[in-house]
Formats: C-alpha cells, sequence, structure tokens
C-alpha cells in the first residue's frame, strides 16, 4: 500500500517538475527580450534601465486597461443604482 501512495506522489512530482521546466523554458525568451527592451530604451544614465523599464511597463499596461476599468466600473454603478421594476401578473390576488 505504502509503494503504491509513493509512486503516486513520486509521479506528481515529476510531473509538476516537467510543467515547471517547461514553463520557465517558455518564459526564458520574454525575460531575454523584456532585458534587451531596458537596455535599448533612452533613459537618462542616473535611471536604472530595468528597473525604469518596469516602471514604463506598468504605466502603459495601465493606460491601455483604463477605458476598460472604467467601462465596467460605470456599468457597475449604473447597475448598482438603476431601479429594477416588475411587471404587474395578470393574474389578480
Amino acid at each position: 500500500m505504502f509503494a503504491l501512495r509513493s509512486h503516486a506522489i513520486v509521479r506528481r512530482r515529476t510531473q509538476a517538475r516537467c510543467f515547471w521546466a517547461e514553463f520557465y523554458q517558455h518564459l526564458t525568451p520574454a525575460t531575454n527580450q523584456f532585458l534587451d527592451l531596458a537596455i535599448a530604451l533612452p533613459f537618462p544614465p542616473s535611471f536604472p534601465p530595468y528597473a525604469s523599464t518596469i516602471l514604463l511597463g506598468t504605466v502603459l499596461l495601465r493606460l491601455a486597461f483604463l477605458p476598460t476599468v472604467l467601462w465596467v466600473s460605470l456599468q457597475e454603478t449604473h447597475r448598482r443604482h438603476s431601479i429594477h421594476v416588475l411587471p404587474e401578473s395578470s393574474q389578480g390576488c
């Protein structure tokens, strides 16, 4: 019984290791491109290029998703303040 359970645990750990290894393998080119971008951007020498690229990327992503966020919050506000009127039933009570 113990041998079967330990085999299942080892198999799950191996599958998890394979998943993370494959994940990192696909993530490595993206990180290399990000580092190349950090070096290529013309920041002043007083700014650290990697940290500045992270900040710039964060600001650009937030600006890119701002219309969607505003639309969702407007829809939520409208839904919260709208009055739902139920139609009268044709059967009298």
